[in-house]
C-alpha cells in the first residue's frame, strides 16, 4: 500500500474525528455554525482528492492485483465518508428542523468513521475511537453502579460478589461470541445494546466484557477497594464525558480534556467518600484521603482508556490508588 495515502487519509481521518467531536449536540450551543459549514466543505473536499489520488493509483496495478490491493478496501471504506460529508454540507443549518437532519447524518458519519477506524488499524495508523455523547450510557453507567453496590450491601458476604460478577461476565463473552458468529447475529445483539453502545463497540470487544472483568477482578479485593473502584468508574467517568464534551478546551493524553478529568476527580472523590461513609465508615480524614486517591488514580487510568478500555483501568487504577492510600495511612 502507498505509505503517503495512509498517512493522507490518517490526516483527513483526525480532521473527520474533530468535525464529529463538534457535530455532537452537547457541543452544538458552543461551536459556530459558519465554522462546522467550513470543516465539512473542506473535508468533503480532501475525501474526493483522496479517492482520486488512489483511483489513479489502483489503474496503474492489474485486475486480480487491484482486487487484493489493501487500498482497495481503504479507498471503499472512504466512499460513504465522501457521500455522507456531500449530504452534510447539503443541510441548512440555519434552518430550525435542519437539526434533525444534522443528527441523523452525523449518526450515520460516526458507523462509517468507525470502520474507517477499523481499516486504519488494520494498516497500522491507528485513529481514536469516537465517544459521542449519550445520555442513555451515562444514566444507564450511574445506575449500574448503584446496583452494584446495593449488592454488595444486600449480600451476605462480599464473597458473593465473586459469583455474581463471574456471571456477569460470563454473559458478556456470551453476547461478544454471538457478534462474531454471524453478521446478522451481530446485527441483533447491537440493536439490542444501540441506546447504550458507543460506535467503537460494533467491531471491538464491548466496554462491558471488560467491566465484567474489572468486577470479577475487583471481588477478590478487599470490600472498601471495590467500592470505591465501583463509585468512581460509575459517576466520575459519565460526568467528566458530559463536562469534557461540553466545556473541554485544554488537550490531555487518551482524547480527554483537563476540564473533563477536573470533574472526575471532583464526582469521583465524592461518589467514592458517600459510597464508604454508607457502606464502610471510616474516619472523616480517612475517607477523604482514600476517595481522593481513588479519583486521581482513576482518572489517571482514564488516559489510558484505550489499553484496553476504561471500564477495566479505571476501576483497577481507582483500586490500586485506594489500596497505596489505606498503606500509607497504616491501615492495610
Amino acid at each position: 500500500m502507498e505509505p503517503t495515502l495512509v498517512l493522507k487519509t490518517q490526516s483527513f481521518a483526525l480532521r473527520l474525528y474533530s468535525l464529529l467531536r463538534d457535530l455532537d449536540p452537547s457541543r452544538w450551543g458552543s461551536v459556530r455554525k459558519k465554522n462546522i459549514t467550513h470543516q465539512i466543505i473542506e473535508l468533503e473536499a480532501e475525501v474526493h482528492r483522496l479517492y482520486d489520488q488512489m483511483q489513479s493509483v489502483l489503474l496503474t496495478l492489474e485486475e486480480q492485483e487491484i482486487k487484493e490491493a489493501p487500498l482497495t478496501a481503504l479507498q471503499e471504506t472512504l466512499k460513504p465518508v465522501g457521500s455522507l460529508l456531500t449530504q452534510l454540507k447539503d443541510v441548512h443549518q440555519v434552518e430550525h428542523l435542519s437539526y434533525v437532519n444534522l443528527y441523523t447524518l452525523s449518526k450515520r458519519l460516526q458507523k462509517a468513521y468507525q470502520r474507517l477506524s477499523v481499516m486504519m488499524e488494520a494498516c497500522q495508523t491507528p485513529i481514536p475511537h469516537l465517544r459521542p455523547t449519550n445520555l442513555t450510557r451515562s444514566v444507564f453507567h450511574a445506575a449500574n453502579a448503584v446496583s452494584i453496590l446495593f449488592m454488595i450491601a444486600l449480600v451476605p458476604s462480599f464473597d458473593w460478589m465473586f459469583w455474581i460478577a463471574l456471571a456477569f461476565l460470563v454473559f458478556c463473552i456470551f453476547t461478544e461470541s454471538l457478534k462474531r458468529i454471524h453478521p446478522s447475529l451481530k446485527a441483533q445483539v447491537m440493536r439490542i445494546f444501540a441506546p447504550i453502545a458507543h460506535p467503537h463497540e460494533y467491531d471491538k470487544v464491548n466496554s462491558a466484557t471488560w467491566y465484567g472483568v474489572a468486577l470479577l477482578l475487583l471481588s477478590m479485593m478487599p470490600l472498601p477497594l471495590g467500592i470505591v473502584a465501583v463509585a468512581v468508574l460509575g459517576f466520575g467517568d459519565p460526568a467528566a464525558g458530559l463536562i469534557g464534551r461540553k466545556y473541554g478546551k485544554i488537550p490531555m493524553p487518551g482524547n480527554r480534556t483537563l476540564e473533563g478529568s477536573m470533574t472526575f476527580f471532583l464526582v469521583g472523590t465524592l461518589a467514592a467518600s458517600i459510597s464508604l461513609t454508607l457502606m464502610h465508615p471510616l474516619p472523616l480524614y480517612v475517607n477523604l484521603i482514600v476517595s481522593a486517591a481513588a479519583a486521581l488514580t482513576g482518572a489517571l487510568g482514564e488516559f489510558l482508556g484505550k489499553y484496553p478500555d476504561d471500564n477495566l483501568s479505571i476501576p483497577l487504577t481507582s483500586a490500586g490508588g485506594a489500596a497505596l492510600a489505606l498503606s500509607v495511612l497504616g491501615i492495610f
